[in-house]
């Protein structure tokens, strides 16, 4: 028997279908509006990338999108260390698993305390704060140019250290980024001089197949004929960054 439907209930189920039809209405605008919002900032970003020279020439809008469809990878930051708090880098801090925070206890036996998120190597604890700005500056332009990127603080420099003291704990660093297992270490830094131990250890990271990318130096020197290392030590693993002008001088 197919019941019937009376006044009452037909215009209870009009006033539900006019309700359902004004919530559809409203999603309807706001997913509209939610494209529009999507589509305004992609139309933003490719106005910074025009506006910037420096992001034109280096072709970060495309490596932005490339990256964002990737899977984290680690990037170590050798460097002054990071502003932990960062709104934009935060979030992207490698974490390593192995160790339980902030407990005093060298949980995965690598030879360091609570090193969740890198090492200071300049003053041999885990307060990986930056004081100097250059490493947050360099975390920044990485996590730009690749949004998922976990990044591993490695803090060498200090300005309170001897030349010597600074190189030395950039070895450390690097030993320490091979150990952990980075894919790409960053090393805006160097010298004129070559060094052994240094050598040895980027040796090592061409072994493990890891990219080395290193600073070419801020001297405006032709590296052909004054070799800035590490980045001039030869090795194919070495990916040498340097500076240009917005006419590519």
């Amino acid at each position: 028997m197919i019941s019937k439907i009376n006044r009452k209930n037909a215009t209870s189920l009009r006033k539900r279908g006019n309700n359902l039809n004004q919530k559809l209405k409203l999603l309807v605008i706001l997913n509209l509006l939610t494209s529009a919002a999507a589509s305004q900032a992609l139309a933003d970003t490719k106005l910074e990338v025009i506006r910037n020279w420096g992001l034109s020439l280096t072709s970060t809008f495309s490596a932005r999108e490339i990256s964002r469809e990737s899977s984290a990878i680690t990037v170590a930051i050798v460097d002054t260390g990071v502003d932990e708090n960062h709104p934009s880098l935060s979030g992207n801090l490698w974490v390593n698993e192995g160790e339980i925070p902030n407990n005093g206890i060298d949980d995965d036996g690598n030879g360091y305390i609570d090193d969740v998120h890198g090492w200071n190597f300049a003053e041999n604890n885990n307060n990986i704060g930056d004081r100097h700005g250059h490493g947050t500056h360099i975390a920044g332009i990485i996590r730009d140019s690749a949004p998922n990127a976990k990044l591993m603080i490695l803090k060498y420099y200090s300005p309170k250290a001897t030349g010597p003291a600074n190189l030395a704990n950039t070895v450390r660093a690097l030993e320490y980024a091979v150990k952990m297992k980075a894919r790409i270490i960053n090393y805006s830094g160097g010298g004129t001089d070559k060094y052994g131990q240094e050598e040895m250890v980027i040796q090592d990271i061409q072994r493990k197949n890891i990219l080395l990318v290193a600073a070419a130096g801020n001297e405006r020197n032709n590296s052909d004929i004054t070799p800035f290392y590490p980045a001039d030590y030869g090795y194919s693993n070495i990916a040498s960054v340097t500076a240009i002008d917005e006419d590519q001088s």
